[in-house]
């Protein structure tokens, strides 16, 4: 019987010799069915530590007679590497990093890219009510969405739909929050991977904006958008809804690598100032909002229909219609309406 053989008896035993099979004793003709399951028992056998680099490990596949590509040995072994140091890190080609960026991944630093998406709706709905739907926070969006929060200063409320959004610009999130908090008031910091703090940002001087907002949250939202929905906790006039968030505090940048293409992989963490901490947890809402009703207003049918209507009654149908079978915007667009009535009677 062959070592390899051996071996596998041995270890497949568990330290009792196995009887030799028809196959082995004839000559070992099994050799290239059992060789797979013997180097990873050889493997598993073996400690870690004994494989410090790619070489340690092909020439032990050598010694053993172990058959390998070496390209694809390498690519598992970064692989492996880049998944023990960030579960989120992969290579990608100039191509990818490119869409990366457009579609608006969390993505720090000069990349060479320019972020395409910032908001996808503003709307102006039934009772004095606003709805801005945000793709993902870039360069520049910060700006652009508080121009539409203040041009709406005067509505009933206004609902700021982050589900699903990301984005990597943390002055877009600074922006966005400082009208809702006190100046100088720490909003987080940004520290490297072993917690050196590298950025601290505050709330900069802004016009107070008091118009009563809802925020919509769901496990899509991450990055940026993530960080703006923790400055949103606990802040008065704003109320978060629906679903925790993402959970990742890590910040991920595109590394140029020597042949043109990438690495995209975590560099820094983002970390709140005088609120909890949402690594793994998520941004948790206010009102948590977990049941979909996809029946509820799916055909349109009117409540209304064969009586005469009131201005009122017809512009709550119109509501009900467009916030549809989503239960989350339902809930927003209650809220507002029930602040707008308990002002209406002066309490």
């Amino acid at each position: 019987m062959c070592r390899l053989h051996d071996a596998y008896a041995f270890e497949v035993g568990r330290g009792r010799p196995r009887p030799a099979d028809k196959e082995v004793r004839q000559g070992c003709r099994c050799h290239t069915f059992l060789a797979p399951l013997s180097a990873i028992v050889l493997l598993a056998a073996a400690s870690a530590s004994a494989f410090e680099s790619v070489e340690a490990l092909t020439g032990f596949f050598d010694t053993n007679g172990i058959p390998y590509d070496r390209t694809n040995v390498v690519a598992a072994a970064l692989g492996g590497a880049l998944q023990a140091v960030d579960s989120g890190a992969r290579f990608v080609s100039a191509e990818a990093a490119r869409a990366l960026v457009a579609r608006g991944e969390p993505v720090l630093g000069p990349s060479g890219f320019t972020n395409l998406t910032t908001l996808d709706a503003v709307e102006l709905w039934p009772e004095g009510l606003a709805y801005l739907k945000v793709n993902a926070l870039g360069a520049g969006s910060g700006a652009e969405v508080l121009a539409h929060l203040r041009c709406l200063s005067d509505r009933t409320g206004v609902i700021l739909d982050l589900r699903g959004a990301d984005g990597a610009d943390l002055e877009a999130v600074a922006a966005l929050a400082s009208p809702f908090r006190c100046q100088g008031e720490p909003l987080f910091t940004v520290s490297d991977l072993r917690g050196r703090e590298l950025a601290a940002y505050t709330a900069t001087s802004a016009v107070p904006c008091e118009v009563p907002l809802m925020v919509l949250t769901d496990r899509g939202t991450r990055g940026s958008a993530e960080a703006l929905a923790s400055c949103f906790r606990g802040v008065p006039g704003v109320m978060t809804i629906g679903m925790p968030t993402c959970g990742e505090t890590q910040l991920r940048e595109l590394l140029p690598l020597p042949d043109a293409s990438f690495l995209y992989i975590a560099t820094r963490r983002l970390v709140p100032a005088g609120r909890p901490a949402y690594d793994r947890t998520g941004v948790q809402p206010d009102v948590e909002v977990t049941v979909f009703d996809p029946g509820a207003f799916a055909n349109g049918d009117s409540p209304i229909r064969g009586r005469t209507a009131s201005a009122k009654t017809v512009r709550d149908h119109e509501l009900m219609l467009r916030v549809g079978h989503d239960v989350v915007l339902r809930r927003a667009a209650d809220i507002l309406l029930g602040l707008k009535a308990l002002d209406h009677v002066g309490l």
